[in-house]
């Protein structure tokens, strides 16, 4: 029995198709693991986490537009030329009778693995870097006009000021906009590194004693670099999954035990529905009337 396992598994790596993953997914990984250190520094402010993900989704496009490439790499890795699904025996779908007969696409070999498999995963990826990269954009847009004080006009730059107030109300005063406006003869005289990022013109402004005249202008580059770079969806799954499935419910399918954790996950939304309105509404639609004689 071990040695028959032992050659199903030989007879999967010694494949086309397992080196072709190979190839694939190990420069993806070890770019997403080298971005993923940087993110987690402590240094580290959401303009550069924007510019990260930017720079991870182009490098996904730009594997995602080379696909002979890393089938090549992959046929000269495992000396093979054909995929499995070549040589595989079609299969017939069964024709119903209110159907009629049409010539449905078979796609085979590289092709097939190129739709199926090749670009089902990279779009998946660009897909979750761009909900990711939208949420840092949004904060970092609303700060980012710091920046750019020596390029944009004072209107732009008032507007911008403005706008940040409406977001603080509570924590930023008014006063703001005048400030940038004289912070803008001031920041010209820092040399590009104090300027490069949000979080050094705040030590920038601290190390000069600047920070008792912008005062308001401490505030919104504090706040700013007080909002986390990473996030735990990820790990919070997990941690969720671990309470979820216990001994006492090894057997849960795998839907079940996935709807159970996004409930689990989203418990504050979960409180703030109007249960009775729903359990009436599907003891209403299930209920079974029957007649008694």
């Amino acid at each position: 029995e071990t040695r028959n396992e032992a050659s199903s598994i030989l007879n999967k790596l010694d494949s086309l198709d397992f080196a072709f993953m190979i190839c694939l997914w190990m420069p993806i990984l070890k770019r997403f693991n080298a971005t993923s250190v940087t993110l987690q520094s402590t240094t580290i402010d959401l303009s550069t986490v924007t510019k990260l993900y930017e720079s991870l989704e182009s490098y996904i496009k730009d594997i995602r537009n080379n696909f002979d490439y890393y089938l090549l790499a992959a046929q000269k890795m495992s000396g093979k030329i054909h995929f499995k699904s070549t040589s595989s025996r079609r299969r017939k779908r069964v024709v119903f009778f209110d159907e009629t007969l049409t010539d449905e696409l078979s796609l085979q070999g590289a092709d097939k693995i190129k739709n199926d498999v090749f670009l089902v995963i990279l779009d998946h990826l660009i897909s979750d870097l761009n909900v990711r990269k939208m949420s840092y954009s949004t904060l970092n847009q609303n700060f980012g006009f710091f920046l750019n004080l020596e390029k944009e006009d004072n209107k732009t730059i008032r507007q911008s000021a403005e706008n940040l107030i409406k977001l603080y109300p509570h924590d930023i005063e008014y006063h703001l906009v005048e400030e940038v406006i004289q912070f803008k003869g001031i920041i010209c005289n820092f040399n590009d590194e104090k300027k490069s990022s949000l979080l050094n013109i705040l030590k920038s402004l601290i190390s000069t004693q600047l920070h008792n005249t912008f005062p308001n202008i401490e505030i919104a580059l504090r706040i700013f670099c007080t909002f986390p770079c990473s996030n735990a969806t990820g790990e919070r799954s997990f941690s969720v999954l671990k309470r979820v499935k216990n001994y006492l419910r090894s057997s849960l399918a795998n839907e079940k035990l996935s709807t159970l954790s996004i409930l689990c996950i989203e418990n504050n939304i979960l409180e703030e529905m109007e249960w009775e309105s729903i359990i009436h509404n599907f003891a209403t639609k299930k209920v079974i009337r029957k007649k008694v004689i």
